[in-house]
């Protein structure tokens, strides 16, 4: 099964997705639960800021595998 391609999501996008989550998966975020999956580093672009990762499911927050995009400080 392909993975949702999120290399271009934004915060804005991101809360749409997780409104389908429970009261209870948010309060656990909201708790420090730890989530895990695995991925790989698909690029780095220092210029911009920012890291593309590719991961597999993360069974506890019902997520399929996908590519995301997240900006980074140093």
């Amino acid at each position: 099964m392909e993975g949702m391609n999120m290399q271009n999501m934004d915060a804005k996008s991101c809360e749409e997705m997780m409104k389908g989550m429970s009261v209870q998966q948010a309060n656990k975020g909201a708790q420090a639960t730890r989530h895990e999956a695995i991925g790989t580093v698909k690029s780095v672009d220092p210029a911009a800021g920012t890291v593309t990762l590719a991961h597999g499911p993360i069974k506890s927050l019902n997520w399929p595998s996908m590519t995301m995009g997240f900006a980074v400080k140093n």
